[in-house]
């Protein structure tokens, strides 16, 4: 339509925009299915490190701006430097926090709020990402993690659906050692994800020899790297 003429001069940078914000969604869904399968058949790949959880959260933060701006909606943070390090992948807890901080802009009505808050409990860190959006219903909330069930934002209950992101959060969580909860008052009432990962102070890394041994591995022979072999238990546990 733009190189027919039929689009009015001063609309081709929104109608540009609109083109570029689709196939990126186009994009993310092949990613996210290809995600999915790959959990699925256990051949999902960690890249460990070691990661201070700050940093990388504040770079994923800062990506919606823009989305939070469309929406008139306030991202603050709250990520202080002092929480001990994980042992992760740093892309996947990216990850990891993009797909929080997408659902939470997804389903906040306008002008609404989104915190986003890492700290310390003991040798674990908690992200907490707390939104003012539509809620769950109490009887929803075991069904949110499901793959192609997503929240429907008229009736603001569960439905059928491509609600992916959240799936895989689970996972890469689990992966990780971590866990993911998700809480909320009700339809309303907005929404709070945990996601808990133990720190490299309370134990020690996925790299520990011998064979880069896996808690519970001892005595069965598995010496395949650590994060092929949990990516593998988290595959063959659906």
């Amino acid at each position: 339509m733009i190189r027919l003429g039929a689009i009015e001069p001063d609309r081709i940078p929104h109608a540009l925009e609109t083109i570029e914000r689709n196939a990126q969604q186009q994009m993310d869904l092949v990613s996210d299915l290809l995600d999915l399968e790959r959990i699925r058949m256990g051949t999902l790949r960690l890249n460990p490190e070691t990661v201070a959880l700050a940093g990388v959260f504040q770079g994923v933060i800062e990506s919606f701006a823009p989305a939070a701006q469309a929406k008139a909606l306030a991202i603050t943070a709250n990520l202080p430097v002092s929480v001990d390090p994980v042992w992760a992948d740093t892309s996947r807890l990216e990850q990891v926090l993009r797909n929080l901080i997408s659902n939470a802009v997804k389903f906040t009505p306008e002008g609404g709020r989104i915190e986003v808050t890492l700290r310390q409990r003991g040798h674990m860190a908690e992200v907490i990402v707390t939104d003012t959006g539509i809620g769950i219903p109490a009887e929803s909330l075991p069904h949110v993690f499901e793959a192609f069930i997503q929240a429907d934002t008229d009736h603001r209950t569960i439905s059928q659906g491509l609600g992916l992101g959240l799936a895989i959060v689970r996972h890469l969580v689990a992966l990780h050692e971590g866990t993911v909860t998700a809480s909320s008052a009700g339809a309303g009432l907005g929404t709070t994800f945990t996601v808990t990962l133990p720190t490299l102070s309370g134990r020690a890394p996925l790299m520990m020899p011998p064979g880069d041994m896996l808690p519970g591995d001892r005595g069965t022979g598995d010496r395949r790297p650590a994060p092929e072999r949990l990516a593998r238990t988290a595959g063959s546990s659906n």
